[in-house]
């Protein structure tokens, strides 16, 4: 029992160190998305703006 805990402990800090590491550079498919989300922002700002 007492040999799986640190087992988790390391397993956990593991990932986090992925997910922050992966979190710092983006994909191009986050790149797209994030351009596609500014686009439609963009759109619904211009919108309001004209109404």
């Amino acid at each position: 029992m007492m040999l799986l805990f640190p087992i988790g402990v390391v397993g956990t800090i593991v990932l986090l160190a992925l997910a922050v590491r992966g979190s710092a550079q983006k994909s191009p498919t986050e790149e797209r998305q994030d351009d596609e989300w500014r686009a439609r922002r963009a759109d619904r700002q211009r919108a309001r703006s004209r109404s």
